[in-house]
Order: structure tokens, then sequence, then C-alpha cells
């Protein structure tokens, strides 16, 4: 029996480089900062983002050796339009993912207590290919690229909890867990997994029980 072990997220978000450019390939000057979260249009110095192709995103950050686990992955929760990752001049892969959440793992890449180099690309909407779920949007004047989404490293163990989803039942007054679980290595693996369920608040915990909870549904005319 094997106890996961807990995970830690390590936030990027705050100021990047950020460089336009019509290349595939990292650019060799950093002209541009802008926030993470936020789109390309808040640039300091601003430029014309719309005659790009490609706005690159360099961040350069560093992590204790306390942070080491077996897994690290980076995720991106939203960016546009088409994204690239490397780190440490290594490919980590590319995703056309623009409103659900990205992720790449770098557990052999990652430096501890060393820089490392993190590189994102994010082109223009018109290089999405045809399955791209983004659409034609009529209300939507301008299509701006950039990470608008945060950006995190999360150190876990393996096997790994990769999503929770919780689904209530109303008739039977219960909480359903789906947990999906994710074994990274060639042997199978046997875990004991344990949850408890609260209400958050920022004022402390408190629990709410209902003797008959009923669906609230909409009073007719």
């Amino acid at each position: 029996m094997k106890n996961i072990s807990p995970r830690i997220q390590h936030s990027l978000n705050g100021v990047w480089q950020l460089q336009p450019d019509e290349k595939t390939t990292p650019p060799s000057k950093w002209d541009h900062e802008a926030p993470v979260p936020a789109l390309v249009d808040v640039a300091t110095p601003k430029y014309d983002w719309a005659n790009h192709g490609y706005h690159w995103y360099r961040r350069c950050f560093t992590v204790s050796n306390d942070f080491q686990r077996e897994l690290v992955f980076l995720k991106i929760d939203q960016a546009m339009f088409g994204t690239a990752v490397w780190l440490n001049g290594v490919s980590l892969g590319s995703d056309i993912a623009c409103y659900t959440s990205q992720e790449y793992e770098l557990s052999e890449l990652i430096n501890y207590d060393k820089e490392n180099e993190l590189l994102v690309r994010v082109g223009a909407k018109h290089a999405l290919p045809p399955e791209s779920a983004v659409g034609k949007d009529q209300e939507n004047a301008e299509f701006i690229p950039g990470i608008w989404g945060d950006v995190k490293l999360c150190f876990c163990g393996n096997p790994r909890v990769k999503l929770v989803q919780m689904i209530p039942h109303l008739t039977t007054a219960t909480a359903e867990a789906r947990v999906t679980l994710q074994n990274f290595s060639a042997e199978n693996q046997k875990i004991k997994l344990a949850a408890k369920v609260i209400e958050k608040n920022p004022d402390g915990r408190f629990r709410l029980k209902s003797s008959h909870p009923r669906y609230w549904r909409r009073m007719p005319k």
C-alpha cells in the first residue's frame, strides 16, 4: 500500500519578458514585458500586436530543492491562440486549447536550486487548425493573443491525483467524488485514498446540513 505524496504548487504568475516575432524559433532579444495572466495588448512598451504571427513569453525562475518530487508538471490554465512550450532549451510540446488548461511534464528537465528558462509561444488566431474549438465569435471585435490564465508548476508523487470531480446527489443528500489517478511507472501500484469535504470560507470553516434538500426550480409565471 502506497500513500500519495502531497502536491506542491509554485506560481509563475507575474511580469514576463515578451517579444513579437514571425519565426517559429526563439527570438534573440526581448524588448517588451507583460503581466501573466493578461493579453499582449498590455505589453510595455506597446507594439502593434495584430501585425505579428507569434508572441514569445520568457520567464526565468528558481525553485528550492525542497520542492523535489517524482513528477513535475507545468500547467497553463488558458492561453491563445496555439501554444508551444520549451524548458531549458528542450521542447515540451504544444496544444491548441484556448479556453481549457494545458499540461506539460518536465520532471527530467527542471533544475533545482539553479535558474530555469521557460519559453511559451502563442500565435495569431488565423494560425489555428480547422479542428480548433475557438470558432467564429461575431460579437468579438478583436482576437488578442496572450497567456490569459494562471501559470504554475505542480510537484507531486507517483501515482498522482490528476482530476477530482464532485457530483451532488440531492435525492440521497450525498456527494460523489470521482477521482482520476495516473500512474507513470511500469508497475501496477496499490494506493490508499482518503477524502474530506469542507465548506471553504475566508473567516473559517462551517458545514450546513439540510434535512430536505431539493432542486432550485424557476417558479412558473
